[in-house]
Formats: structure tokens, sequence, C-alpha cells
């Protein structure tokens, strides 16, 4: 049975820094709200297919779309999800809400995740 994560919890407005981090003061915080709690993101959630991966280099490869495998070093690895999202819910007053489930054992594939840290632009 996967781990479920205590309730994470963070202000979509104010991340906590204000030297350090990527500025998002463009990001049209309502809409955000809107777009998280509409049918479309809860069905997503639903359904089990809001998943994680460990790092982020997956994302900064692939975008948005991971790949069940990839060739890496001459070889098919598998990438492996290691969190699914299982509640997401925010509010107006910017609060973001969510639970995630730590995915491991049987609700994994059965082959051996690939690190991240093994993968480069290079090799895949």
């Amino acid at each position: 049975m996967a781990h479920r994560t205590a309730k994470i919890t963070y202000d979509l407005k104010d991340r906590g820094y204000k030297l350090n981090g990527t500025d998002r003061n463009n990001i049209n915080v309502p809409a955000l709200v809107s777009m998280i709690n509409s049918a479309a993101i809860q069905e997503l959630v639903k359904n089990g297919a809001l998943i994680g991966y460990y790092g982020h280099q997956f994302r900064l490869l692939f975008d948005m779309n991971v790949p069940e495998s990839a060739v890496v070093g001459g070889k098919v690895v598998r990438l492996e999800p290691a969190v699914r999202t299982v509640y997401l819910s925010t509010h107006s007053h910017h609060r973001l809400a969510l639970f995630l489930s730590c995915l491991h054992g049987s609700e994994r594939s059965p082959s051996r995740p690939i690190s991240p840290r093994y993968l480069s632009s290079a090799s895949v």
C-alpha cells in the first residue's frame, strides 16, 4: 500500500523568497486558482493521471509528456513516476493544498526505475 503524505500547503503568491528563485509575479493567480479547481483538473486527480517524478530532470528533457521509457546509453529504460496527486485544491486566498501518494512496490512497474541523474540531453 502506498504511503500518503500529510497535507501539503503553500501560498501561490508569497513563495517565501525575496532575493532568490524565479520571479513569478507575472502569473495570473485567480486564473490559476480557477484552473486547479476546474472539472478537467479534478478529473485528472480522480483518475490518478497527475503523477510526478523524483527531481526535475525528466520534465526538463521531456516537458510535461514524460514517456514510459527512453533509450539511455543504447538501452531501453523505464522512467518510473514517484508520486501521484490524490487531492488538489486551492481557494481565492491563494493557499494551495494537496496530498501525494508515494508510489512503490506493486504500484510501479516491475522493472527497476532509473535515477534522473543518469539521464542527460545527450543520451536521450
